[in-house]
């Protein structure tokens, strides 16, 4: 059995490390920051407006990495997808009727799901995972602790320590 996926550190870190275990000092730490809209997602404009709107977001929580690029251009374009695919239930309507003859000759009609719904509630699913897996989620908020500022460079604090440095701010 494969489990539940690890907790990043970083993750475990705004949560106040719950669970006390040692945390890994070996783990990645991807550059913070915004990263550039990838340009398949360019031209899509509901991907862009979604881009802008949720980036801001995440540029002030400070959480946002540059290797999240491709998960955040996913939700991104799933929220395009979403938009479609609501507006298209709107006017094509949650139920499908279509006019048959059975084999004596008589009219009737059958129903049937739209398959644009199922679609919709799927992009739905992707949609609230990707946003749990970039902290947008509002149960996964509840567990960061985001510090105030901004930590401190390693380089800086020790020469300041040693007194080489006297920074103006």
């Amino acid at each position: 059995m494969a489990g539940r996926k690890p907790k990043p550190s970083s993750k475990k870190e705004l949560e106040g490390n719950p669970g006390r275990r040692p945390l890994n000092e070996n783990e990645p730490k991807p550059p913070q920051g915004m990263p550039d809209i990838p340009n398949w997602l360019k031209g899509n404009t509901e991907a862009e407006e979604n881009w802008q709107y949720e980036g801001d977001i995440l540029r002030s929580m400070r959480i946002m990495t540059k290797a999240d690029r491709n998960v955040f251009a996913i939700r991104c374009y799933l929220w395009s997808q979403i938009i479609q695919l609501v507006n298209d239930v709107k006017e094509e309507g949650y139920i499908n009727s279509y006019q048959k003859v059975d084999s004596l000759g008589n009219e009737f009609f059958e129903y049937k799901s739209n398959p644009k719904v199922k679609q919709l509630d799927s992009a739905m699913k992707e949609f609230r995972y990707t946003g749990a897996l970039l902290g947008l989620d509002p149960s996964d908020r509840t567990k960061l602790q985001v510090p105030e500022e901004t930590p401190e460079d390693p380089m800086e604090k020790f020469l300041k320590k040693k007194g080489h440095l006297a920074i103006a701010k």
